[in-house]
């Protein structure tokens, strides 16, 4: 069987007779066939100005020289792009800056692009590239506004793109029509929808910009029109020149190009309709757009299906299909020394993507023979996975906080599962003692255990320290989990994140669901819910937001002991009545965690008793059930508002989604009031 490449060129008769003809002609470099390519695609775009060029590469290089970057100018690039544009910014001693990216599409967002410029105090920029990876056009729209509003220049690095459109006020636009940026880029790589052997093409409305490229495409030089052996040079360039052979070859392809998109889109068609079937598959959507298909791109969930994408990329070089990965994050290259490396989507995206074969002459024999490897290779992981659920009794566990209420209950309920291999870290009281808000510290303990699942029940929860301490409240809450997530972005492990019910607002319903309003109202709140939002990027994460008690025999005690010493001492009682709660015990809590972890459950979900009380109808409750008379009990009723710091009232927690989705039954507050009465 032959071998299958990732891309390649589609060459016909057509072409060579075309080259050939160049070839016979009286010039083959700076002559009629250069001038007629860029004449071709300055209608194929609708723009003002082309240039032809020998690559890319020099096309990019074309482009950055017009715009007179000098030392230290700012320049915004996707943090995953091809090396080309970094090197070329890094030649002429840019500031360069790297933006996040989907981890979905692996394109920078406006979102992400703003967030670059927040983070790093950005004030002025001189350019911002964006590239449309796969040939799947990004909202340049949305670019173009983030341009104006910095005065910047705005670069589309569209090689992979040649022949895909945007839409735009219910119109299709050619990328390269430079209506909402100043210069684009093309590539003729063989590789590329159309073909010159190696070029690449310039395109822009800006008549300085081009005279600019026109003359550094050249060496700067500077004709002299009337006395042809005379010539100037004001400005430096260099030989960027394409031949009238490549040129040929192209102009025989932009004829063709339509067809060679169409297959393509076929391709493209054919893999969607396969991976259906694969939920754990999924690739970049058209969207609106009308996408050129150079790449077909798709994200596996590696870690759902127990495998990695270096064992499938092996797998499928042993059957002779090239497939690639586009690209490797810039920041991991030696070269980027220095860079910041905190890239989420960029990591997640590097973990799960890459690119199948897809070129305008890959036959259905060849796609299906293709579709019949990978399914079998994914048949046989969805088949050892099927209907079982994740078997605990084989996996690393660490608990995170293992000192604490919560930590010490998940211990005794994993090792009464007859688990032994769980682990336990926390500042104090544990094997690993370890400051996890320390990355390195952190790091070190992650490396020696090599966890395959962590639950992270670390946490600073007394309100009033968190007011008091708010630095350090932001380092436990939130510091902990930034650190978890990074080292999760370079090992691969099964992660639960414990959050609260104190992020819930004010809302008229007692029983807050998932997708309830949200009102922060205290630091503690506050730092836990910017710790939900950085997991939910990641999908896989599941988060459980709730509200527990029970015994904990530490120094500092829990609401129910408190409680419960108070009645017995027959202690003045300040109760509130306007402020409700789904407390759970913390032994139910426990065994629930456990049973997600079985069902490897992911996403955000609510865990706590099946109704709300009052915090008064709690200690009532919890009276009654200590035989003590509520007579017998010195209270006062008051509201909430009374005490600082401030809370949240409703923060009854609705359970429905965990019950349909996994037939977890909650306790009611009442069966959870006698869970800890239980556990004395």
């Amino acid at each position: 069987m032959k071998l299958i490449p990732y891309g390649k060129q589609s060459i016909n008769t057509s072409d060579m007779k075309a080259v050939y003809k160049a070839l016979k002609s009286d010039f083959i470099s700076g002559g009629k066939y250069v001038t007629n390519l860029e004449k071709n695609f300055k209608k194929y775009f609708k723009s003002k100005y082309t240039i032809a060029c020998s690559s890319g590469t020099s096309a990019l290089h074309l482009a950055l020289s017009s715009i007179d970057i000098k030392k230290n100018d700012v320049i915004i690039m996707p943090a995953v792009n091809f090396i080309a544009v970094y090197n070329l910014s890094k030649l002429m001693n840019a500031k360069i800056f790297l933006a996040d990216i989907d981890a979905h599409s692996g394109q920078m967002t406006p979102k992400t692009l703003i967030e670059c410029i927040k983070k790093n105090k950005i004030k002025k920029i001189k350019a911002i590239v964006t590239m449309s990876l796969g040939g799947y056009p990004i909202n340049i729209t949305d670019f173009y506004d983030i341009k104006k509003r910095y005065r910047c220049y705005l670069i589309e690095d569209s090689c992979h793109s040649l022949g895909a459109r945007y839409k735009y006020n219910n119109k299709y636009i050619s990328i390269g029509s430079c209506k909402h940026s100043d210069i684009s880029t093309f590539s003729l790589h063989p590789v590329k929808t159309i073909t010159s052997g190696e070029g690449g093409i310039a395109s822009t409305n800006n008549k300085k910009l081009f005279k600019k490229m026109m003359l550094f495409r050249a060496h700067g030089i500077e004709k002299n029109h009337k006395f042809h052996w005379k010539y100037n040079v004001s400005n430096v360039g260099l030989n960027y020149r394409i031949s009238d052979i490549n040129c040929a070859l192209a102009i025989s392809q932009l004829k063709k190009i339509n067809r060679l998109i169409f297959n393509r889109n076929k391709i493209y068609n054919n893999y969607i309709k396969f991976f259906k079937n694969y939920k754990d598959i999924t690739s970049i959507p058209k969207c609106d757009n009308k996408p050129s298909f150079h790449l077909f791109i798709i994200n596996i969930n590696f870690h759902k299906l127990k495998t990695n994408k270096d064992h499938f990329l092996n797998y499928l070089k042993k059957n002779k299909i090239l497939s690639q990965f586009h690209y490797t994050p810039i920041y991991k290259f030696k070269i980027c020394k220095g860079l910041k490396k905190d890239f989420y989507g960029s990591e997640q995206y590097y973990k799960n993507g890459l690119s199948l074969p897809i070129f305008s002459d890959y036959t259905n024999k060849e796609q299906n023979m293709v579709l019949n490897k990978i399914k079998n290779y994914f048949d046989k992981y969805k088949k050892l996975n099927k209907d079982k659920k994740l078997n605990i009794l084989k996996n690393k566990i660490l608990i995170l906080g293992g000192s604490g209420l919560l930590g010490q209950n998940l211990i005794k309920r994993f090792k009464n599962e007859g688990i032994n291999n769980i682990f336990s870290v926390s500042k104090n009281n544990s094997k690993f003692k370890t400051d996890l808000t320390k990355y390195q510290d952190a790091k070190i303990a992650f490396n020696k255990i090599n966890p395959e699942i962590v639950i992270n029940a670390a946490g600073l929860t007394s309100l009033e320290e968190c007011e008091k301490n708010p630095k350090k409240c932001y380092q436990i809450n939130t510091g902990i989990v930034k650190n978890i997530l990074k080292i999760k972005s370079q090992q691969n492990f099964k992660f639960i994140q414990i959050s609260t019910d104190q992020v819930y607002g004010p809302n008229r319903n007692i029983l807050n669901k998932e997708n309830s309003k949200i009102k922060i109202v205290n630091n503690y709140a506050k730092s836990k819910y910017i710790a939900e939002k950085l997991c939910l990027k990641d999908k896989e994460i599941l988060i459980i937001r709730t509200n527990f008690s029970g015994i904990s025999n530490r120094k500092v005690k829990t609401f129910f002991e408190w409680a419960q010493e108070s009645i017995k001492k027959k202690k003045k009682l300040l109760l509130f009545e306007d402020m409700y709660c789904s407390t759970i015990d913390v032994q139910s809590l426990s065994n629930i965690i456990v049973n997600l972890v079985r069902c490897d459950a992911k996403g955000l979900f609510n865990i706590g008793a099946s109704n709300a009380i009052s915090k008064k109808d709690f200690i009532l409750k919890l009276a009654n059930k200590l035989n003590k008379k509520n007579k017998t009990i010195n209270y006062i009723s008051d509201s909430i508002d009374l005490i600082y710091p401030k809370r949240n009232k409703n923060l009854g927690l609705d359970t429905k989604k965990v019950t349909k989705h996994f037939k977890i039954k909650m306790p009611s507050s009442n069966q959870a009031i006698q869970n800890m009465i239980n556990d004395n």
